[in-house]
């Protein structure tokens, strides 16, 4: 009697526990197809395009990218295979989509309802990506793109007050069909800011030029500065890069000096 009464009184407790209630949220997608093993297929592109948005600072959650059937997210279309970036709460959702929309323009979000629980959104460190209006068309559809981040960096721990500030530059390879088929980059401006230590020639670069210089290549040049006092020191030069598209490949050819300057002292 005493057993029946407890095991009573356990499933009394369970059935009074609150369920998990359902809140609104932004799922981020990308990429879909009625057919499941069609959109199997891109999972590739994928890999790739998670891989190129972690080094420009954004993460996915852990067992992101995720491939559902529509039907078992609320608020979903159902009849679709679609592959799932995250789950974010509707206030953090633009900040995400927006970079990854850069990259992908066929991500977008979706209103669902899930547990709170279930709620795993990607998440942006530092500066989110920005868009250059530069870009070069090839005739197989692709397009070269050019991208550029803010990053800054404490480069030296025995000085934490000293910081670099640099803009990468990311040339990126996109197919007619919106994948990303390869990315290669390249610190562009650079400054220090902060106290230097002793000595230090706080050296400064700015890109000067970025061009087409034909159908495939693209000329990156920066002027770069130090504040040497050193007579004969080298106080300025130029850098040019030669971005160059090899069939589904980015490549930067060898970086070149020009206009080399002394300090001269008299």
């Amino acid at each position: 009697m005493r057993l029946t009464h407890a095991i009573a009184a356990g499933l009394l407790s369970l059935a009074s526990t609150p369920a998990s209630a359902d809140a609104p949220a932004q799922a981020i997608l990308w990429k879909g197809s009625r057919n499941k093993a069609e959109a199997e297929a891109r999972k590739a592109t994928g890999s790739t395009l998670e891989a190129f948005l972690r080094k420009a600072g954004l993460s996915l959650p852990e067992g992101y990218p995720r491939l559902i059937e529509s039907k078992t997210l609320p608020g979903l279309k159902p009849g679709f295979w679609v592959w799932l970036l995250g789950l974010c709460e509707p206030e953090a959702a633009p900040s995400i989509l927006g970079p990854i929309k850069r990259l992908a323009p066929e991500t977008y979000a979706r209103a669902v309802r899930i547990p709170t629980e279930q709620l795993s959104c990607p998440q942006q460190e530092g500066a989110p990506l920005e868009a250059r209006k530069l870009t070069l068309k090839r005739p197989s559809g692709a397009t070269l793109r050019v991208f550029t981040r803010d990053e800054t960096t404490t480069p030296d721990p025995e000085h934490p007050n000293l910081r670099l500030t640099r803009t990468r530059y990311f040339f990126t390879l996109i197919g007619a069909n919106g994948a990303v088929l390869d990315s290669k980059d390249l610190p562009g401006d650079e400054r220090f800011n902060g106290a230097p230590a002793p000595g230090f020639e706080s050296p400064r670069c700015d890109v000067t030029r970025l061009s087409a210089t034909g159908k495939d290549t693209l000329s990156f040049i920066r002027h770069c500065t130090t504040a040497t006092t050193e007579c004969g020191a080298l106080a300025s030069l130029d850098e040019r890069t030669v971005v160059t598209v090899e069939g589904d490949t980015v490549v930067p050819g060898v970086t070149e000096r020009a206009n080399e300057e002394d300090l001269t002292c008299h």
